[in-house]
C-alpha cells in the first residue's frame, strides 16, 4: 500500500474505442514509499483490473521528483518515467472476443 508516498493519475480513456470494449477510465498508480508503478483499469460495474506492475522499480524513491509522460494513442498505453521507456503499446481494451 501507498498511505501518504503516492500519486494516481486518472485518464478518460472513454472516447479512445466503441462502448462494447472500451474501458471508462485507465490509472497509473506511482507509490514512492513501495517503489511500486502499476497501470490499472476501472470499468463500469466491474473489478479494478491491474494492466502491468513493476514492483522495486528504481526510479521511485520517496522524496524524489520524477517526470512521468502518458500517451494514449487508439487503444494502446505508452509511458515514461523520468526519460525512461517502461511501457510501449500496452493494450488498455478487452480483445475482440472477451466478454
Amino acid at each position: 500500500t501507498c498511505p501518504d508516498q503516492h500519486i494516481y493519475v486518472a485518464l478518460d480513456c472513454h472516447n479512445m474505442a466503441d462502448l462494447s470494449s472500451g474501458c471508462d477510465f485507465c490509472g497509473v498508480k506511482l507509490c514512492f514509499d513501495a517503489r511500486e508503478l502499476r497501470i490499472e483499469r476501472h470499468r463500469k460495474n466491474a473489478a479494478l483490473q491491474t494492466l502491468y506492475a513493476q514492483p522495486g522499480c528504481a526510479l521511485l524513491r520517496p522524496l524524489s521528483y520524477v517526470t512521468l509522460t502518458v500517451v494514449l494513442h487508439e487503444d494502446n498505453l505508452s509511458l515514461t518515467l523520468s526519460g525512461v521507456n517502461i511501457v510501449s503499446s500496452l493494450a488498455v481494451t478487452r480483445t475482440r472476443g472477451a466478454a
